[in-house]
């Protein structure tokens, strides 16, 4: 009932999150720019689909990054990916700047 009451909120609520959205993409995927085993898709969601290169697989990320309680999407099982893409959510500037800290650094950058 709220939400069909509140209408201009909502709204605000919308565009305010779209465009942090939008930044945090950006600024994610910026700290990759010279990184080569990862490159990530454009997205409209919160969610930022990878495609590994390299030696890293999706099960291989994925495991090292839950030793710090970073859960990652392994996208193995999705129809037409394989074990070479990860998808990632994004939270908050400071959760995401801690998780490219960890991802750059399991890419040894």
């Amino acid at each position: 009932l709220y939400l069909m009451n509140e209408r201009a909120e909502i709204e605000r609520f919308i565009e305010k999150t779209v465009r942090f959205l939008e930044t945090e993409k950006e600024v994610f995927a910026a700290k990759f720019d010279n990184v080569p085993d990862i490159k990530f898709f454009p997205s409209k969601t919160s969610f930022i689909l990878a495609r590994l290169h390299g030696r890293h697989t999706s099960n291989s990320i994925c495991s090292y990054m839950l030793q710090s309680r970073i859960l990652l999407r392994d996208c193995s099982n999705f129809a037409g990916l394989s074990d070479r893409f990860i998808r990632i959510s994004l939270k908050t500037r400071e959760i995401n700047n801690m998780l490219a800290e960890k991802l750059l650094s399991l890419f040894g950058k």
